[in-house]
């Protein structure tokens, strides 16, 4: 929790002012709980309403270099409740299965799934990707098959897709 000595003078347009001089608690707790396995909780308790604001809790299994399953649940007072799955897992050599499946409770639909195929070499990859995803502004739907080739000790130009992919698997667990 955070304790303020004075009160904010700047609000953003739209925002009511509050002259409050504490925040929430938040708590975080990450462990392994075996050599492969990990478990991941995060926390967010509001004292002045006396209810939880966020919660996140992740059991992760990843039993060596791009190997990993996590199972995820999200939730947020009034805004979001939702499940993930994903998985990276190595199919043959230098070849990897990946994908995702991002439901949400309360909108009874999913909000993220992609599954796909990529080849890792020592200066190259490439990978094909199905993905079909709902835009949180519009509720519409869209769908890709994308196909990426990367030269590795080049420098990058546009966007990191792969690392997003990669966060969205091996990396962190969102509020």
């Amino acid at each position: 929790q955070t304790l303020f000595f004075d009160g904010g003078e700047v609000v953003l347009p739209g925002e009511i002012f509050t002259d409050e001089n504490s925040t929430d608690y938040i708590a975080e707790l990450g462990i392994n709980v075996w050599e492969k396995w990990g478990l991941d909780f995060r926390y967010q308790y509001d004292s002045d309403t006396n209810e939880t604001s966020k919660t996140s809790m992740r059991v992760r299994y990843q039993p060596g270099p791009h190997k990993a399953f996590n199972v995820a649940y999200r939730y947020a007072r009034e805004s979001l409740e939702q499940t993930d799955f994903s998985v990276a897992w190595p199919i043959a050599e230098n070849w990897n299965a990946i994908g995702r499946y991002n439901y949400s409770i309360q909108d009874s639909e999913a909000l993220d799934k992609f599954a796909g195929v990529e080849y890792n070499s020592c200066c190259w990859a490439i990978s094909l990707l199905a993905r079909s995803t709902v835009s949180r502004n519009s509720d519409i739907s869209n769908s890709s098959i994308s196909l990426q080739f990367v030269l590795k000790g080049f420098s990058n130009i546009g966007t990191k897709a792969a690392t997003e992919l990669e966060h969205d698997i091996l990396g962190g667990m969102r509020f």
